[in-house]
């Protein structure tokens, strides 16, 4: 196909208002002078829809973007989405094997009609089309700029005519049209044809339709090539000698005859129109000579005659306002127009300039970019599965490494519950990056992996208690863990850090066996190696003391059984996961993360060799590490805003990550940017998250709105979209095709009008040279071949520890290893401040 095709698709906009549909047309009518001719294009499918289409002949490099400027100004005019395309309708294979073409032909007549625009449907002309209901039936209107001389006596001849004095001539916006139809028969191809004439909003004139045929001169050839032939057999001609002698001249005679009416039939009209149309080459409506109209002759009375009515154009050439074209291209709406898109919303100016991650583009292909400076105040995503929030989301996240190739004071954290959601955030890091260990995993089900340390808290053993189980507080929910579940915890939790430091094994297993997990005879052998260590080590005494609170002499196993209870069943929940807290696992705290700026994927779901892990054990966990994430945030990252640091957090499903308690990811949110928090968290589930979650979400500086079918949360879309003013409607936000979205955000603070944007294709492309080249213009930076900035081998993770024996055996000091090494984190005394968040630790247990 040698021309340039766009496709129109419907919009989910609200209806056309007439008198801004007119004044858009005028815009449409300019942008054609900077091409030679353009077709507006409706072709009836198979299946009743009507599709339409914007063809342009190939031409410069100028008139190229001129086409494109044309597809651009009919989407506003029309309210559609106009894209190239290269699937445009084969015209003739579905009208048959003798498909009929008729044009449009003016009829003479003296006196002007007195049809208006005013009020008239915009979707008119397609409607007609579409209930003429005639599978392959289409309709052509093929355009050109009119020279100024067929004007203005167009413009003579109306008034000649006495037609309105409001018409449409005598705007300054005029363009020469010739109208094509073709159908399977001629009855069908006439009807369509005077339908869409008289629809046609504010024509005046009648219009006939004409045949495209062959033309007289083949079959003229072709009656004298047989004629003389017959005449030769019938003895017409004796007298010219016999027949023997007849025959060469008779072969002389209707040979060239023949031939001449086969050459004039292939050259014939209707046969070079068959085969441009195969390529889309619609021919450009007649230049001719204008024709004035002519003083009427009188008689000799001095009565002026009737004149003969003089049409100043060709008779296939209509001059018409470009609305009454543009119309055809309108799509009729519901079922006839098949599944509609989003409007078009092209990126604000300020989001076109390099200032941070691209994103996209819109329909124009102008790039949309988000704030860098803005991001602290967080990128939220919201759509159902499979339209494109996770391959938005690692965008982000490439940009993001990208960054730390030439300024590495950023940390990286992903929280991913799909093994491979955390398959393709490793293999971007290595794309963009060219390190394969760029970015460490941390996979829940995976015991190769290291797991981040929950116990990682500086302080005493108790200390260390006491932030564990307000963690486990947030993790299970507010309310679950009561006042005598918090003390049986404060009771052993101490013990089982000690019996782990002391190689006993992990503490959770051991805290759930010191609660009687395993029975109390269990239990109780178990707090007695704490007891008879604290005899000679004085790292025990205060685990040894905190036990007698259920292993006291006077505590009965019966009333050590109901005190420790509920929380046994807690704990329970968390000893399942096995793997996690596997005491030969090598492990990783968050203060070193965040102090080494470090790139972690923590998958806490299914891992990426199949491994299955419970929803129930996906949310605990996830929850129990933002808290301690929080925390560890509040200790490390003070002032990190100010430094030009960065704590970059990506979550991919917040309802997972964000527990049944609001503290954590609200003050991500709202305090978190003084510590250089910069949250991107998406969810398909928003109703499921807490309401002051939710609303926190919904307040991030950035939001990609992706498509919703659930009424609540278009709701929530519309609401946040038309807040600075802008039109958008519900179903608006329905028709958002995959892998586009709707962004809000702001520059400097400032809003930003929302636009439609198609999301970025690198990684599905494995475009990743692109990638960087499209990003590098959003950093002002050259990347070349510089690796992201990682040591080879990550010090700060610790190795697992082998457990020295069973862990009810008697105490032994040879069984004692080394002191866990102390975290490497910057020297702020202030940074384990006990009332960091505003919660200071209770010196007596019974306070919690």
């Amino acid at each position: 196909m040698n021309v340039s095709a766009f496709k129109v698709s419907p919009t989910a906009s609200k209806q056309l208002d007439p008198a801004i549909y007119v004044q858009r047309a005028k815009a449409f009518e300019s942008s054609l002078r900077s091409v030679k001719q353009a077709t507006l294009l409706a072709v009836t499918g198979d299946d009743g829809t009507l599709d339409a289409f914007l063809v342009t002949p190939p031409t410069s490099k100028r008139a190229g973007r001129g086409a494109a400027s044309l597809a651009a100004n009919l989407a506003a005019t029309i309210d559609a989405v106009v894209e190239p395309c290269d699937d445009v309708p084969d015209l003739l294979a579905g009208l048959g094997d003798r498909p009929c073409l008729v044009s449009a032909r003016v009829r003479l007549e003296s006196v002007a009609g007195r049809d208006t625009a005013a009020g008239a449907d915009p979707a008119e002309v397609a409607k007609v089309v579409w209930r003429a209901n005639v599978p392959g039936a289409w309709v052509a209107f093929t355009m050109r700029t009119p020279r100024p001389a067929e004007v203005s006596a167009y413009r003579t001849w109306v008034s000649s005519r006495g037609g309105n004095e409001s018409h449409y001539s005598r705007g300054g916006e005029l363009l020469a049209t010739s109208i094509l139809v073709g159908a399977p028969d001629r009855s069908t191809a006439d009807d369509l044809l005077r339908q869409v004439v008289a629809a046609m909003p504010g024509l005046d004139i009648n219009a006939d339709p004409v045949v495209v045929g062959s033309g007289s001169l083949p079959w003229l050839l072709g009656a004298g090539s047989a004629g003389v032939y017959g005449a030769h057999v019938a003895g017409v001609v004796p007298a010219l000698g016999s027949v023997s002698d007849t025959w060469p001249l008779a072969l002389g005679l209707s040979v060239p005859a023949a031939l001449g009416a086969h050459v004039a039939l292939a050259r014939c009209g209707r046969n070079r129109l068959l085969s441009r149309l195969d390529g889309l080459d619609f021919p450009a409506p007649r230049r001719a000579a204008p024709k004035h109209q002519r003083r009427p002759a009188t008689d000799s009375g001095g009565v002026p005659r009737t004149a003969r009515v003089v049409y100043p154009l060709d008779r296939s050439v209509l001059l018409c306002a470009p609305h009454m074209l543009t119309g055809l291209a309108v799509p009729p709406g519901g079922s006839a127009s098949g599944p509609a898109t989003a409007s078009s919303r092209l990126v604000p100016a300020s989001l076109r300039a390099p200032i941070g991650p691209m994103l996209g583009a819109d329909a124009d292909g102008n790039p949309a970019h988000l704030s860098a400076d803005d991001l602290y105040g967080g990128v939220g995503l919201l759509g159902v599965p499979g339209f494109g929030k996770s391959v938005a989301m690692r965008v982000c996240l490439g940009w993001v490494l990208a960054r730390r190739i030439v300024d590495d004071r950023s940390c990286v954290i992903v929280f991913e519950n799909k093994g491979d959601g955390a398959t393709a955030c490793r293999r971007m890091a290595q794309s963009v990056t060219g390190d394969p260990d760029s970015m460490l995993l941390i996979d829940l089900a995976d015991a190769s992996t290291p797991a981040i340390d929950v116990f990682a808290f500086p302080g005493t053993a108790s200390q260390k208690a006491a932030r564990f189980i307000e963690a486990a507080r947030y993790a299970f929910g507010e309310g679950t863990l009561e006042n005598a579940s918090i003390e049986a915890l404060n009771a052993v939790l101490p013990a089982a850090l000690w019996l782990s430091d002391h190689g006993h094994g992990n503490p959770i297993a051991l805290t759930h066996r010191l609660l009687g997990g395993f029975g109390d005879t269990s239990a109780t052998e178990l707090s007695s190696v704490v007891r008879a260590a604290a005899v000679t080590d004085e790292s025990a005494v205060e685990a040894a003391q905190y036990t007698e609170i259920l292993f006291g002499a006077n505590v009965s196993a019966s009333t050590r059984r109901t005190q420790s209870q509920a929380a046994r069943n807690k704990l329970a929940q968390l000893a399942e996961i096995e793997t996690w807290w596997d005491a030969g696992r090598s492990r990783v705290s968050w203060e070193d993360v965040l102090a080494n700026h470090d790139a972690v994927v923590v998958n806490l779901g299914t891992a990426a060799d199949g491994t299955q892990v419970s929803d129930r054990q996906t949310q605990l966990l996830s929850s129990l590490l933002l808290f301690q994430l929080r925390e560890a945030i509040g200790r490390v990252c003070v002032g990190w805003q100010d430094q030009g640091r960065q704590v970059n957090i990506f979550a991919d499903e917040l309802s997972v990550l964000a527990g049944s308690s609001p503290e954590t990811v609200t003050w991500l949110r709202d305090q978190g940017r003084s510590y250089g928090v910069r949250p991107f968290f998406a969810t398909q589930y928003p109703q499921q998250l807490h309401e002051r979650v939710r609303d926190s979400l919904l307040g991030f500086a950035t939001m990609l709105w992706f498509g919703q079918n659930n009424p609540e949360i278009v709701k929530s879309a519309v609401s946040d979209l038309t807040l600075d003013g802008s039109d958008f409607t519900g179903a608006d936000i329905a028709a958002i095709p995959r892998y586009f979205a709707v962004l809000r955000t702001t520059v400097a603070g400032v809003r930003q009008t929302p636009c439609l944007i198609g999301i970025g294709d690198w990684e599905m492309r494995g475009d990743w040279a692109r990638f960087l080249t499209d990003q590098q213009a959003a950093t002002g930076e050259s990347y070349g071949d510089v690796v992201e900035r990682v040591p080879e081998h990550r010090g700060w993770v610790k190795p697992g520890v082998q457990p020295a024996g069973s862990a009810g055996d008697a105490y032994d000091d040879s069984t004692v290893a080394a002191p866990v090494q102390a975290m490497a984190v910057p020297n702020d005394p202030d940074r384990f401040s006990p009332d960091r968040f505003n919660r200071p630790i209770p010196n007596d247990p019974q306070d919690w």
